[in-house]
């Protein structure tokens, strides 16, 4: 599923979520993760640590809709594999579609990716009409 910005206007506009706060969300976000990979019968366990669960948060601009519509891609992505877990490849794959970011460009694998991913540019990304 590639968002589209037509797509993510629709959504924005239906429902309002509050801006994630990884200092004070980071257990819903990683209970939100298991509740969807459990549906998908994927194990989420081996990206359950504040690490990723903070790098999901910042590729998704901190936004709860966006983070639901990159766990169902990258899930998708792991269903297709046949994979039994969750792994750091499936979301840099989902976040590549969802973005249109350049292979290796990822905020799961970038040493300073708090840094280099603005929320603003992400978002930006997501609305273009190109």
């Amino acid at each position: 599923m590639t968002i589209s910005a037509s797509y993510t206007t629709l959504w924005d506009s239906i429902v309002h979520f509050e801006e994630i706060n990884p200092a004070r969300d980071i257990e819903e976000l990683n209970e939100l993760a298991f509740t969807f990979a459990d549906k998908a019968k994927i194990n989420f366990e081996p990206l359950s640590h504040a690490d990723f669960l903070q790098r999901l948060s910042v590729a998704c601009a901190n936004r709860w809709g966006l983070v639901i519509e990159l766990l169902i891609e990258a899930l998708t992505i792991g269903k297709q594999e046949g994979a039994k877990a969750c792994s750091p490849d499936h979301f840099d794959e989902a976040f590549s579609r969802t973005y249109g970011t350049p292979a290796g460009y990822y905020p799961f694998k970038v040493a300073d990716y708090q840094a280099d991913f603005d929320h603003e540019k992400l978002l930006a990304l997501l609305n273009c009409d190109g």
